[in-house]
């Protein structure tokens, strides 16, 4: 199978983040998008018949489609792109092998200054309609691609750029699988640095956290909601659940969620947080400007002897966030949100914190990839540098020159 290398770095609730093609693709595969009122960047009403099939191969990414723009019927191809220039930028315009395009999807919706005057075009000359994704998607386009990546760790053997991967030496798998972490740590703590200079500590204590109490189906109304209603609005009680949750409705993704995950549970459990623990960001600070710094090298047993780990992981979970969060959700806020922001505020060194934290809430497919690999074994324990390493290739669609370099 010939995967898709072209590659995009987008910001996402959790920072900056890798997504290829193939993610898209897969989004217009299985329609995973509003149906209401679908327009193209024309305003002529689109209807989608058949998405068509997806060709892993040279040429438009789907071939046989069928859809209806402005009421007439079209059958032929579909090509998916990141933005309306890359028609142009990939020659597609030239080749004739894209003449059968009837329609241009695009994520991100063009600025004014950046479309074309005469529009896309083939090289027969057809000009061609375009449709945005960004402002049809269900959630934030970060839990698509976590989604996408997830899925495919499960057929992981169909995987060109994977196969490849075993067969490098055990050291250049370990060095590639530390280069895609360590670009993960950095993207998180670029936006955590951000959220700090536009927001404050609190603040983006308070963004985070609810928004992890999300989960990967409800990040982005719990990121409005955050915004919306200041940490300041639920200490003193002027904000409710119930108003909260009504003023995302529309938004919520609740199928299929255990009760105690449902996003207006999550928002009163937070309600009662706060209200017992006031301030609790200021706690928060105090107890992670208290850790030593400890270098990251060395095995993962080790790193978390010699900093008693343990004890401050149950410390974290029970001093702060108990009755909040179970200790898998606790995990995912301090690798997610808060070592990246102690290191962004310069309270602490937490690079090795976070490499050496246990992993959040992460499927077995990553584990199995880990072992399929040699690098988790009882020697080496699993540990959150590694599970960020493993998303990391997979969300950039494998290794390589466009992607992560070999060392």
């Amino acid at each position: 199978m010939t995967q898709t290398r072209q590659v995009e770095e987008l910001h996402g609730l959790y920072g900056t983040f890798t997504v290829s093609e193939r993610v898209l693709q897969q989004i217009w595969l299985r329609q995973d998008f509003g149906y209401g009122d679908l327009r193209t960047a024309s305003g002529k009403a689109l209807e989608i018949i058949d998405s068509g099939s997806w060709n892993h191969g040279g040429g438009p990414d789907f071939k046989d489609a069928s859809v209806r723009i402005g009421g007439e019927l079209q059958t032929g191809d579909i090509e998916v792109h990141f933005k309306e220039s890359d028609w142009e930028l990939h020659g597609h315009n030239f080749n004739s092998g894209f003449d059968k395009v009837i329609l241009h999807v695009v994520l991100h919706k063009t600025k004014r200054a950046e479309r074309f005057s005469g529009g896309v075009k083939t090289k027969a000359g057809k000009a061609l309609e375009t449709f945005y994704l960004m402002p049809k998607l269900d959630c934030d386009l970060e839990s698509y691609a976590e989604t996408v990546a997830l899925r495919e760790m499960a057929a992981v053997d169909d995987m060109e750029w994977a196969n490849a991967y075993m067969g490098l030496s055990e050291a250049d798998r370990r060095a590639v699988l530390k280069d895609a972490s360590r670009r993960r740590w950095h993207h998180k703590v670029r936006y955590a640095a951000k959220r700090l200079k536009s927001e404050g500590w609190s603040a983006a204590c308070h963004q985070y956290l609810l928004e992890v109490l999300g989960y990967s189906q409800n990040r982005a109304p719990m990121s409005r909601i955050a915004q919306r209603y200041p940490l300041g609005l639920w200490e003193t009680v002027a904000v409710g659940a119930d108003e909260a949750y009504d003023s995302e409705k529309g938004y919520w993704a609740c199928g299929g969620q255990r009760r105690a995950n449902h996003p207006r549970r999550r928002l009163e459990d937070y309600t009662r947080f706060v209200s017992s623990k006031r301030n609790w960001p200021s706690a928060l600070r105090e107890e992670l400007s208290s850790w030593p710094e400890v270098a990251s090298r060395g095995s993962t047993s080790g790193f978390r002897r010699r900093t008693q780990l343990k004890d401050r992981q149950c410390r974290i979970h029970q001093a702060q966030f108990l009755k909040l969060a179970g200790k898998s959700r606790c995990n995912s806020a301090m690798v997610d949100a808060f070592l990246p922001l102690a290191q962004a505020e310069g309270l602490l060194e937490s690079f090795g914190y976070w490499w050496h934290w246990p992993p959040g809430d992460w499927p077995d497919g990553q584990r199995s990839f880990l072992k399929q690999a040699g690098l988790c074994d009882r020697a080496n324990l699993m540990c959150n540098g590694l599970a960020q390493g493993v998303l990391g290739l997979f969300l950039a669609g494998g290794w390589g020159s466009d992607c992560i370099d070999l060392p």
